[in-house]
């Protein structure tokens, strides 16, 4: 138990220097220290940019062994390098054009990660030895993306996040299809491709989301005729209509945060 209790810990630490970096000094190392640091150790960039994002954590792994072991157990195995194509390559991200407007309280814009900013890619990965690492990814390029914003706050974007941890619902939806939130229309977008989907159901609560969706997006879909948007409550939708056993598959793709 004792070691179980140590390996909680060190997980808990290692989410919350992580969390630390991404979300209040993610640009903090940029390319420039990056390649001067490769340059001067002879190592590739990826390794640099490992070393330095575990001492930005605050971790010495000059003199500590026990922040040298953390960073081969978890910082290391977590950075990915990732390729820019892989994602613009998307058929989402080739069809879909994006105009910047407001309408409301929205806004749909662009926004992008700095080389080198880290940023969580998928779900955390659990070894045998229940270690939980992070899986951050990073480009080494300007990468751009769409959002959609809510009162200047980021709502919804189409990520590599979004890109991975929908992979799966995205091949397993079949018939009837309901997905709960819109953002920027993603998943259905992917569902009413799927010749296995029959109808895509999107339940969204923001008139003014609906509408900019509507507007500017949906006309572009190739199959828009499979997509049906319903404004309404997520919960109050669900307790009304699964009952009557219309759908085949469910997604749920409405929150935030863990709050």
């Amino acid at each position: 138990m004792s070691r179980l209790d140590a390996i909680m810990r060190d997980n808990d630490l290692v989410v919350s220097i992580l969390s630390e970096y991404i979300n209040n000094h993610p640009r903090f190392i940029d390319a420039v220290m990056v390649e001067d640091l490769a340059r001067e150790c002879h190592v590739s960039n990826h390794e640099a940019f490992c070393t330095l994002l575990s001492a930005a954590c605050g971790l010495d792994t000059v003199d500590d062994p026990s922040h040298r072991a953390s960073e081969r157990q978890y910082i290391i195995p977590s950075l990915q390098k990732l390729d820019p194509a892989v994602y613009e390559n998307d058929a989402y991200a080739k069809t879909v054009q994006f105009p910047n407007v407001t309408h409301g309280k929205w806004e749909l814009c662009q926004h992008s990660y700095a080389p080198y900013e880290p940023f969580v890619r998928t779900h955390p990965v659990v070894t045998k030895d229940l270690c939980e690492i992070p899986q951050l990814g990073y480009f080494d390029v300007e990468f751009p993306f769409p959002a959609i914003l809510e009162n200047g706050i980021e709502w919804m974007t189409i990520t590599p996040n979004e890109v991975e941890t929908m992979r799966e619902p995205i091949a397993k939806c079949r018939g009837r299809v309901l997905t709960l939130g819109l953002g920027l229309g993603y998943f259905a977008f992917h569902a009413s491709q799927n010749p296995r989907v029959e109808h895509v159901v999107v339940v969204e609560r923001s008139r003014d989301v609906i509408e900019i969706f509507k507007t500017y997006l949906l006309p572009q879909f190739p199959n828009a005729d499979k997509i049906e948007i319903v404004e309404a409550d997520a919960f109050l939708y669900m307790q009304k209509e699964l009952p009557r056993g219309r759908f085949d598959y469910v997604f749920a793709d409405l929150w935030h945060d863990a709050s």
